[in-house]
């Protein structure tokens, strides 16, 4: 049985995050291990966040708006502001760097295609039980998401697709963040759609429902938007991307063990009136690693 002194259990967004600010400042001498069972990463994921004008910049960004706009019927309400912008993160950059960052540090390792199946606490730690053999953990930092289907006030559910277009189908300085916005049996509707430049969108559709079910329709609600949106069809897709966010997450009562945290979305960090997480995951993992 390997011994480690932390095993952080998933290597998504929280994971990988606090993976990279402890390498950051690692001496060798602390051994961390990242499980993660996805056998390598993709671009599945892109992060939006506000940022003020005195916050320091994160570097990952690639776009950056000033304007926004928001519409249910007839022309659209656009806001402006001086003093902060909607950021966006790819997650090709995020990941890249971070694993880039985890693989120079020494002491700390990404074990992809590793699952963790049963985490023990026992004298001297955690026995962490994995398909790629026993560990024992002084301590566990566990960002596995919660099950999807309790605890949560309201649920976010989207599905979304880049393109590339023979046209814009948008204005390019300004992305819609709540368009076409409606009420169906499956619960409150909108359109979301981000100029990524030089004709590129991502375009989704998204539901708010007290329903964790509410995602169901959300392939044909997407077809409806682009045949809206494009109405000729003259685009291609670049990549997909789809995702359930449990908003006003109900937090469970600590099993009392200060060495086995939990973080990311079971963890408390999204926001629950929007769904937000990565601003806070990333200040969470700078101050944890610290």
């Amino acid at each position: 049985m390997k011994a480690i002194d932390l095993a952080i259990i998933g290597g998504g967004c929280a994971g990988l995050s606090l993976a990279r600010d402890i390498a950051r400042c690692n001496d060798g001498k602390r051994q961390v291990t990242v499980f993660e069972p996805r056998l390598h990463y993709e671009n599945d994921r892109t992060w939006c966040f506000w940022s003020l004008k005195n916050e320091a910049e994160d570097t990952l960004v690639s776009r950056r708006w000033q304007a926004w706009q928001f519409s249910k019927t007839g022309e659209p309400v656009v806001q402006r502001s001086s003093q902060s912008q909607y950021c966006l993160v790819s997650g090709s950059d995020f990941y890249a760097d971070a694993i880039a960052k985890i693989q120079r540090a020494d002491g700390i390792d990404l074990l992809l295609g590793v699952a963790v199946k049963a985490v023990e606490s026992c004298v001297g730690g955690f026995k962490v039980t994995t398909t790629a053999g026993d560990y024992m953990a002084r301590r566990v930092v566990d960002t596995r998401p919660p099950e999807m289907t309790q605890g949560a006030e309201i649920y976010q559910a989207f599905e979304g697709v880049e393109i590339e277009t023979a046209h814009a189908i948008g204005d390019p300085e300004i992305p819609s963040l709540m368009a076409h916005m409606r009420s169906d049996g499956d619960g409150f509707v909108f359109d979301y759609l981000l100029p990524l430049g030089a004709n590129r969108w991502l375009v989704e559709a998204t539901v708010f429902s007290p329903d964790p079910g509410c995602g169901k329709h959300l392939p044909e609600k997407l077809q409806a938007s682009l045949n809206r949106i494009i109405p000729d069809g003259n685009f291609r897709c670049l990549r997909r991307e789809k995702g359930m966010i449990p908003m006003g997450y109900r937090l469970p009562k600590a099993d009392g063990n200060e060495d086995w945290v939990k973080a990311g979305t079971a963890g408390g960090a999204v926001r629950a009136a929007s769904g937000y997480a990565y601003r806070r995951i990333q200040r969470w993992s700078q101050e944890c690693a610290r």
